[in-house]
């Protein structure tokens, strides 16, 4: 059956009265046929009266009348929703649409697993039927837990940045108060210097009133500051790319009312003091407050950053050198024990066994000789009387620690955290020139701006690519190669007939045409282009129904007339 054909005895069966609508998504093969598709069954009808289409609904009847008034004879033919789409998903790699759902569903997780992925793995293990799901709900509320912790994770992936308007969040993200709170912290790191050195020189623990008065007054700062971020940025605090930083500080706050409270209680009850004093050491938080430093400072927190990565590479390397140190204290104890028992009472077992006295003493031992702790040769002279065999052991352990251990676990350790540096070096480079792009971009606008109104003409803009001399080589230094200077303008415009255009929309989409185009832009562009061409499809499927319905009630009034 040829495309547009209609079955007339269905049309004539059909109720006149019957409304055209959009049609649904995923049922056009009942609708419209690919050419060269032979059908053995009966001719079924092209359009038939269904449910309004989703991404129907969303045209309006101004865009729909535009879409189809157009000329569509170049159309050789309209193929079938389904195989069109499955045809640009496998271009594509993508899905077909009756997969939409799902697949925006997954989409919107992307941003939870980014930044915690465990989290959503796990929920989505203790709620699947297989493996750890199944141990789960069998046991006593496993399901009810296994469900809220899905609901949990699910809630922390709606979390979005709150809109910030007004004065309050302009002052927690301002300069000032950055530069307020980071003030606060050097200061107070000072005075717990101060302290602790003032304490150790009176011989007291008992802490002075004034200063009691100052540690009241940080304390007071910091949960402000905790307070007012916290109420700026909602829950988000604790779910955005600087979480960690944040949950130190929601810590530190925690910490500082302890002490206050803490200090408070001991200022004013003297009874059962040493119970009190027992919680002291909430006062260590106090000195980590001093970290706090370090997420103001760029590089600092590049170089905390790149010691955290290096935490698992620390782990097994120190694991390695504990394995070594267990074979050969087994070895050295074996051998000691040995000359021990044959010469039980003499000045050189004494001190044999104060540097070996035990598997662990001895780890101690040969750790520090070959760590500096201890000169080796001393231990060296101390194994003569046990044998030729003991001190060629221990020479080989020297050596074995000191050139292959320790040069190749720090080689790794050393390569791991650069590698790590290098991927945060790169980062702020590419930050950094970013911004120095956008500020040569806006020197390049203020140039074209002859008149000042903050918008660039095309005019203005032609003039300035004909007339400055180097035009085009600014623009290539900033990373754009222009050939065509009209397409250019017309790209910064986004197609539209404007013939101007701001200065902050020309440096916004001129950082994004800089370089080649990568593949994650032609993907969407792809992808944008299949959504276009759905939307036009069911335009022109709706215009079929329409022209269906009108031909509908002229055969059914011509059958009337007949009859």
């Amino acid at each position: 059956m040829a495309p547009g054909r209609i079955n007339i005895r269905h049309l004539m069966d059909m109720d006149g009265d019957a409304e055209p609508v959009a049609p649904a998504a995923g049922v056009a093969e009942d609708m419209l046929e690919a050419p060269g598709d032979a059908k053995t069954k009966e001719d079924r009808l092209v359009v038939s009266p269904m449910a309004p289409s989703p991404r129907m609904s969303t045209l309006s009847p101004r865009s729909v009348r535009s879409i189809t008034s157009k000329d569509t004879s170049s159309v050789p033919a309209i193929q079938t929703r389904t195989s069109f789409i499955e045809q640009g998903a496998l271009f594509q790699g993508l899905q077909p649409r009756s997969n939409s759902k799902k697949k925006r569903r997954l989409s919107a997780r992307e941003k939870l697993m980014s930044s915690a992925r465990p989290l959503v793995q796990v929920a989505r293990e203790l709620n699947d039927q297989d493996g750890l799901g199944a141990m789960v709900n069998q046991l006593p509320g496993g399901n009810c837990c296994a469900r809220t912790f899905l609901n949990f994770a699910e809630y922390m992936d709606s979390l979005q940045e709150p809109d910030r308007k007004g004065i309050l969040p302009w002052l927690v993200n301002s300069t000032g108060f950055n530069m307020f709170i980071f003030l606060v912290v050097l200061a107070n790191t000072a005075l717990t210097i101060y302290e602790a050195d003032l304490l150790i020189t009176t011989r007291s623990v008992d802490t002075l009133h004034w200063l009691s008065i100052a540690e009241l007054i940080f304390s007071v700062t910091y949960v402000l500051e905790f307070l007012l971020k916290l109420w700026v940025h909602r829950l988000y605090y604790f779910w955005c790319p600087e979480w960690k930083w944040n949950i130190f500080d929601a810590l530190l706050a925690i910490l500082s009312i302890l002490s206050a409270v803490n200090s408070l209680l001991e200022s004013v009850s003297q009874a059962n003091m040493s119970f009190l004093r027992s919680f002291r050491f909430i006062k260590v938080s106090r000195i980590l407050r001093g970290l706090r430093v370090i997420s103001f400072v760029r590089q600092l927190r590049l170089m905390v950053s790149s010691i955290v990565g290096c935490s698992m590479a620390l782990f097994w390397s120190c694991l390695v050198l504990l394995i070594v140190e267990i074979v050969f204290s087994i070895l050295f104890v074996q051998l000691v024990t040995s000359h021990v028992v044959e010469n039980p009472d003499t000045l050189e077992t004494e001190l044999l066994l104060l540097k070996f006295p035990s598997v662990t003493g001895t780890m101690v031992s040969l750790f520090a000789a070959t760590t500096g702790g201890i000169d080796w040769m001393e231990t060296l002279d101390l194994l003569n009387p046990v044998g030729h065999f003991a001190r060629y052991a221990f020479l080989f352990y020297i050596a074995f620690f000191t050139i292959a251990v320790f040069n190749i676990l720090t080689g790794i350790f050393v390569e791991k955290a650069l590698h790590l540096s290098d991927q945060a070096d790169r980062a702020v480079e590419f930050m950094k020139q970013e911004k120095e792009d956008a500020q040569d971009l806006r020197q390049i606008c203020n140039r074209i701006d002859r008149d000042g109104n903050g918008k660039i003409a095309w005019p203005e803009f032609e003039s300035y690519m004909q007339y400055s001399g180097d035009g085009f080589a600014r623009l290539k230094a900033c990373g754009l190669d222009v050939h065509d200077v009209h397409e250019f303008f017309v790209s910064l415009t986004n197609g539209s007939p404007a013939e101007y255009v701001d200065i902050e929309d020309f440096i916004h989409h001129a950082m994004r045409l800089r370089g080649s185009a990568t593949s994650i832009q032609v993907k969407s562009v792809a992808t944008q282009m299949m959504r276009y061409q759905e939307e036009v499809q069911n335009a022109l499927m709706w215009k079929v129904d329409s022209l269906a319905h009108q031909l509908r009630k002229l055969l059914l009034a011509r059958k009337e007339s007949t009859a």
